[in-house]
């Protein structure tokens, strides 16, 4: 094993990571089987391309680190980093490594905690590298019908990087910047297509065709862009594929054969559910709500068990709806501070750390509010 890390270290990049997950795996042999599918792993896949993007445009339209904007790229990437944390128990190993995934996390800390000192240039080189070492970590992964491991473009990273250019549109124009956000528009059109040869090559499930559908794709504005960021989370969870052959032969097939043959094109996503009332405003803290770490009872101030004290305010912060607050326990001196950020009425992604410590880990949270 150790001669075999010697070798990934000296191939680099993309390389290494076939040889790291195949030294990983090689024992498995046919009994290899893999994760069940889980369509929230593919929201996650979106939410962290989102946020990340969020942070480029604000680098590319405002010059760079300020301190006015600090908090909100901090913020992003805290919500990236969550969105990683949540996404890594949901694909295991195999299909994937999980390992380069941590590595993309804690790159986002270091880069978080060295906003203050680095230049417009050295920022923008470090979010790139970390969408790259994003994309490269989706795109190898174990094969479970040939049982090989492959390096290539699937439909999770084509995902990846429709959520990266479409946070980078948003945020671009949010902010006025009109041939940012055209590049943005370009840039996500390729993704698109990007995604659908994968799902035509690979029978892994891509919505092209409603992502195209989008109005903000032939009509762009600050609140076409709002209402779409929705739609695309709705598309991400619509139905069930699978992430343990991200966009390999293995995928789950569509539940309807594509009209001149079974994936010839990929089938277009079922049409979101129309939103709840008030789906661009408030979340509903009152209705039941699932999380990572369990159930959450807002109003009497627990999660998962009632020994689990949650406290905290939900305010406006930057046109999104963010809950601060602490954790902690009855029955132990354990405590710290939680943030979670609602990308909807209905979702929060978000992290909680240990009192005494900066380092976050994941929680994201859902409610059932029909």
């Amino acid at each position: 094993m150790r001669e075999e890390t010697h070798r990934a270290r000296a191939l680099g990049g993309r390389a290494a990571l076939v040889l790291l997950v195949t030294t990983l795996i090689g024992g498995l042999g046919a009994t290899a089987e893999a994760q069940a599918p889980d369509a929230l792993a593919r929201l996650h896949i979106l939410n962290a391309g989102i946020n990340l993007g969020w942070v480029n445009g604000i680098l590319e339209t405002e010059g760079g680190l300020t301190p006015a904007n600090q908090p909100e790229i901090a913020t992003d990437l805290a919500n990236a980093a969550a969105a990683i944390s949540a996404l890594v128990p949901l694909i295991s190993s195999p299909p994937y490594d999980t390992r380069p995934f941590v590595a993309v996390n804690e790159r986002i800390l270091r880069f978080a905690n060295g906003l203050g000192a680095m230049s417009r240039a050295q920022a923008l080189r470090e979010i790139a590298q970390i969408r790259a070492s994003m994309r490269t970590a989706l795109a190898v992964y174990l094969d479970a019908r040939t049982r090989r491991v492959v390096a290539q473009s699937n439909c999770d990273g084509a995902l990846f990087d429709v959520g990266y250019h479409f946070g980078t549109g948003n945020t671009a124009i949010q902010r006025g910047n009109t041939s940012l956000e055209r590049r943005a528009r370009g840039q996500l059109s390729e993704a698109i297509a990007g995604g659908e040869r994968a799902a035509r090559r690979l029978a892994c499930y891509f919505p092209g065709g409603a992502l195209r559908s989008l109005p903000v794709m032939s009509a762009p504005s600050p609140s076409t862009y709002r209402r779409a960021r929705p739609r695309l989370q709705a598309m991400a969870r619509a139905r069930a594929g699978s992430l343990a052959s991200p966009g390999g032969p293995s995928a789950a097939p569509p539940a309807r054969p594509a009209t001149g043959g079974v994936h010839a094109r990929p089938v277009p996503a079922p049409a979101p559910s129309p939103p709840p009332a008030g789906a661009a405003g408030r979340p509903d803290l009152s209705c039941a709500w699932s999380s990572r770490w369990g159930a959450i009872h807002w109003g009497e101030g627990w999660y998962g068990a009632r020994n689990k004290t949650l406290r905290g305010q939900l305010r406006r912060e930057g046109g999104r709806w963010v809950y601060r607050g602490t954790w902690g326990r009855t029955d132990s001196s354990r405590t710290g501070t939680v943030v979670f950020t609602f990308d909807s009425p209905t979702h929060f992604d978000g992290y909680y750390t240990y009192a005494g410590s900066s380092t976050r880990h994941g929680w994201s949270g859902s409610g059932d509010c029909r």
